[in-house]
């Protein structure tokens, strides 16, 4: 039997760990797209899930290779996002790490990091701007327009945009300076 759930994740490692527990449920992920989680169900099998955002999009040479590999080992490639790939191991087949060591989890996160820095940058950006104009119109008795107000609202929404992506990277940049220390610890 499949189940259809929606659900929207900001935290991709929230996001690993609740289908890791649907998992355990018996309810497997067979399916993805924005928001939208189709499950099979089967008590007999239970998988290890792990999410990845790839260097470059999942139709990429160097990506369709690195998808190849994982499915010589044992690690099936469920459903794509963007750059985003849904991997699933059998726990039969042991664990399911794909970063074993600190520089691969300072590059992943690192990637991760980007994503959400250049998203509160844009949204920053965006909303400077429309805020700049609405303002700017207002003490031009709206000589540009009448949409001063709109302008205004566009900005502030943009700018809490840009604060949520600031808040959502500031704990992958935490776990990168700590992950750089140990390296350097250790080396």
């Amino acid at each position: 039997m499949r189940h259809k759930v929606w659900k929207l994740f900001w935290d991709y490692e929230k996001e690993e760990k609740w289908l890791n527990e649907m998992s355990a449920k018996g309810l497997h992920m067979i399916h993805y797209t924005w928001a939208q989680y189709i499950f099979e169900e089967d008590s007999q099998n239970r998988y290890q899930y792990r999410i990845e955002l790839l260097k470059d999009r999942v139709v990429n040479p160097e990506s369709v290779i690195y998808i190849k590999f994982l499915g010589e080992n044992d690690i099936e490639h469920i459903a794509s996002y963007m750059r985003w790939i849904y991997l699933r191991k059998d726990v039969k087949n042991g664990d399911f790490d794909l970063y074993t060591d600190k520089a691969s989890k300072i590059a992943h996160y690192s990637r991760v990091f980007n994503v959400w820095n250049t998203l509160m940058i844009v949204e920053g950006i965006a909303g400077g701007i429309n805020l700049g104009i609405g303002i700017i119109n207002l003490i031009l008795n709206e000589r540009l327009g009448n949409f001063s107000y709109g302008n205004i609202s566009i900005g502030i929404s943009c700018l809490v945009m840009s604060v949520l992506f600031w808040r959502l990277g500031r704990p992958l940049k935490q776990k990168i300076g700590k992950l750089k220390r140990d390296q350097i610890i250790t080396e």
